[in-house]
């Protein structure tokens, strides 16, 4: 930064001079661009790693900006912010020899200031846009607020207006550029589909808008400023896969659930099941090229392939929103809720797991409480002791995490249906309880997210010997139509379970029910966006 913006900074907002100025400054800030690099960029690409840290650490123009440009600070000022927002306490108390609150206010103030100076909401600006995507991942780190599902709106105008959604806009650009443009695109579609998760609304970004534009699969050192042309894409990992395997699924999330203003899903199920079905072949082939034994990010990527495949099989099977056309298939053997818990066992084993602790925050974003919900439903119309035994523990500790990461915690909009079906779910439980003869507990056995036909013979996302201990207690993994499924044990393609001649306009007092008035409770106003006929 200029010493004049700093001189601002310091007067108009308090910033302590002995963070901007002091002699271990550039030091603490080295150390910042380091844990963004390494924990936060890899899971969340927006810039372009070789060119950041020629700015940052090695003190070169960035990009061809002149040297004190309001942008290239603007962005430093942003990754500073976010590096802090991710340090846990006792980092901060080591590092700075401050509490973390005080410290991340300090540099939120800076970075607000920052884009303040930029004039982000009229800039024309690609790396301010790339500052302001960063802020906004940082605030929600911390803030489970309105703030970035309102703010968003603005990143999305901004990058309309800086034509990212263009193909081929009407002016010339270098190959960086357009991959760098790409990558803000589609950052703004993750977080615009976590957003409207955290607070189950309808997503601004439509599936149609991230069809196209999509960026490499490429390394970052395979392409700089110079470079006349974009490398071919690897199908080995790289430092694009995480961020292209999560921009896919969000992208396949919106064309499962229904919207009344933009584009409507699709309705059909068996269309349904196959853009599932597509959706992993498409993640069997990017994570073809891991490596998971050898570098836990991968490993994380392999995992987060299977969690996101059984999420989507779940949406398929009972989406985030009614329409009266769709009739939701009846689920037979408890599947459905054998599903549900796969995906909490899941997610709680890589939220447990070491090996993934420095982008266990990315993690923490998203808040499972679709599957809970559903879960809770089914078990609301469990009548089999055995059952209700064999899954309750996992779904009680989902329904204690869950309650925390919630958008506005346990006092928002979201929780309040989800408590309500959990105290549905512990009466229904005390109920068998008291009038069934006590049984010993089936193990559970996490249903097989495969459909039954169109299966590819391609490597499968299949945890190896070692994998599977680190993960501990993990839930078996997807398998293929090759495995033998007539042995004892091995679980049933979910298609084998799924009654499809037996559909009804009125399903009855069934967990759909359950689910349907959970939907209903979200929104009680009459013109909810949720719940629509």
């Amino acid at each position: 930064m200029t010493r004049e913006v700093l001189s601002f900074l310091v007067a108009r907002l308090g910033v302590a001079r002995d963070v901007l100025f002091g002699a271990r400054g550039p030091e603490l800030h080295r150390s910042l661009v380091e844990v963004f690099l390494s924990r936060i960029d890899p899971v969340f690409k927006v810039i372009h790693q070789p060119s950041l840290r020629a700015f940052l650490l090695e003190g070169k123009q960035y990009l061809d900006y002149d040297d004190g440009h309001h942008a290239p600070n603007t962005l430093a000022s942003a990754i500073y912010y976010a590096a802090v927002c991710i340090l846990s306490e006792e980092e901060c108390d080591r590092v700075f020899k401050e509490h973390k609150s005080s410290v991340v206010a300090k540099y939120r103030r800076v970075c607000d200031a920052a884009l303040y100076h930029a004039d982000f909401p009229t800039t024309n600006d690609l790396t301010v846009l790339q500052a302001f995507m960063i802020s906004l991942l940082s605030y929600r780190l911390l803030d489970q607020g309105r703030r970035v599902w309102t703010m968003l709106s603005m990143a999305l105008r901004v990058g309309q207006a800086l034509s990212l959604h263009i193909v081929n806009p009407p002016f010339s650009i270098r190959p960086l550029e357009m991959e760098l443009r790409r990558r803000v695109w589609h950052a703004i579609g993750i977080l615009d589909a976590q957003s409207s998760l955290d607070r189950a609304t309808e997503p601004m970004v439509i599936p149609a808008w991230l069809e196209q534009n999509t960026p490499s699969n490429i390394n970052d050192n395979d392409i700089d400023f110079f470079s006349n042309t974009i490398p071919p894409e690897t199908i080995e990992y790289t430092d694009m896969t995480f961020t292209l395997l999560v921009a896919k699924a969000h992208k396949i999330m919106r064309s499962l659930n229904f919207s009344r203003w933009t584009q409507h899903g699709i309705m059909d199920m068996e269309d349904r099941q196959s853009i599932v079905i597509q959706f992993q072949k498409e993640a069997i082939k990017v994570v073809s090229g891991c490596c998971p034994d050898n570098d836990p990010l991968q490993w994380l990527t392999v995992k987060t392939a299977e969690c996101l495949t059984a999420s989507l099989q779940l949406a398929a099977l009972r989406p985030l929103q009614r329409d009266s056309s769709f009739t939701p298939p009846q689920v037979k053997n408890h599947g459905l809720l054998r599903l549900c818990v796969d995906i909490l066992q899941r997610t709680q084993d890589l939220s447990e797991n070491s090996l993934v602790q420095s982008w266990r925050w990315f993690q923490q974003l998203w808040a499972p409480w679709h599957p809970l919900s559903v879960a809770l439903a089914e078990l609301c119309a469990c009548d089999d002791v055995s059952v209700m035994e064999s899954y309750w523990s996992t779904v009680e500790h989902s329904f204690r995490v869950v309650g925390h990461a919630v958008a506005d915690s346990k006092d928002g909009m979201l929780w309040k249906p989800i408590d309500k079906l959990m105290r549905q779910a512990e009466s229904k439980r005390a109920a068998l309880i008291t009038t069934t003869i006590p049984q010993e507990p089936q193990q559970p056995a996490p249903v097989n997210q495969l459909a039954r036909n169109n299966q590819p013979h391609d490597p499968t996302l299949i945890s190896t010997p070692n994998e599977q201990s680190a993960v501990g207690n993990a839930l078996p993994p997807m398998e293929t139509s090759e495995q033998n499924t007539s042995e004892p044990g091995v679980p049933k393609d979910i298609w084998e379970i799924l009654n499809f001649d037996d559909w009804t306009e009125d399903l009855g007092q069934t967990s759909w029910s359950s689910f349907t008035s959970f939907l209903d409770d979200l929104h009680e106003a009459d013109d909810s966006i949720l719940t629509f006929a």
